[in-house]
């Protein structure tokens, strides 16, 4: 689909290289699937510049700086969309949200993510961000609460369900967690589950070897999630190892 994007916004560029739109995908292109972080960064800046209230441009950017471990430009990105472009849109709100959550400004994203529910009671991933906020403050009870009301919302749908059991497992409920990680991986109904995703089940279940073989699948398979590795709180446990370095350095993401 990413090859798809990539040829598709290569030709609008040649028939109108002034679309923010076509810069905007293939920066995403660039960064998702080519991991070039040097090269996706001008398309992002262009698309911002061609399109100075696109929404997109700002969510998309803004993601983009906090996984490159960039919160202060993130953040002022993000706020900039949230107050003076569109403070009611739930998808650039939810992603300050993400952005204070991966600076490590739970307290920040909690709020942020509060205020899209009280848009939207029913917008699926502020109540995943929301959740993993709470468990960073150790509130583990309103954590597990707002993952389970994520998976209910989205069906049970596997992205939600990897949160939810990592949430479990975090909060003491091992079982349960479990069941949920065989839930993911049995293989009736057959469905796909991201092995980035199923790297922090295995976090929370403290399988640590577990989670680098996921995460060694994610990597060969270029998952989507995997851009947010040197970022992402949940990670932490792992910091440590010489294998997580070694995945940094492949992603070129090491500080």
């Amino acid at each position: 689909m990413l090859e798809a994007a990539r040829d598709s916004a290569r030709r609008s560029l040649r028939l109108d290289p002034t679309l923010s739109w076509g810069h905007l995908a293939l920066a995403s292109v660039k960064e998702r699937l080519d991991w070039d972080w040097e090269g996706a960064e001008p398309h992002y800046r262009q698309a911002l510049s061609l399109g100075p209230n696109c929404e997109s441009a700002h969510f998309l950017y803004g993601r983009f700086l906090a996984a490159m471990n960039r919160p202060v430009e993130a953040r002022t990105l993000l706020a900039r969309a949230c107050g003076d472009i569109d403070p009611l849109c739930l998808v650039v709100t939810s992603t300050e949200a993400w952005v204070h959550y991966v600076s490590r400004s739970y307290h920040d994203a909690i709020r942020a993510a509060r205020h899209v529910l009280d848009m939207d009671p029913g917008f699926e991933s502020a109540h995943r961000l929301l959740g993993a906020a709470s468990l960073e403050v150790g509130r583990f009870a309103d954590a597990v609460d707002h993952f389970r009301r994520a998976a209910a919302l989205e069906a049970r749908h596997p992205v939600t369900l990897t949160w939810l059991a990592h949430g479990l497992a975090s909060a003491g409920h091992t079982a349960e967690a479990e069941a949920l990680l065989g839930e993911l991986t049995a293989s009736s109904p057959p469905r796909y589950v991201s092995p980035y995703r199923l790297a922090l089940v295995h976090i929370g279940l403290g399988d640590v070897d577990a989670a680098f073989e996921a995460l060694g699948a994610a990597y060969d398979e270029r998952a989507v999630g995997i851009v947010n590795l040197a970022v992402e709180p949940r990670f932490d446990p792992l910091r440590g190892d010489a294998r997580f370095s070694r995945l940094l350095r492949g992603l070129r993401l090491e500080s």
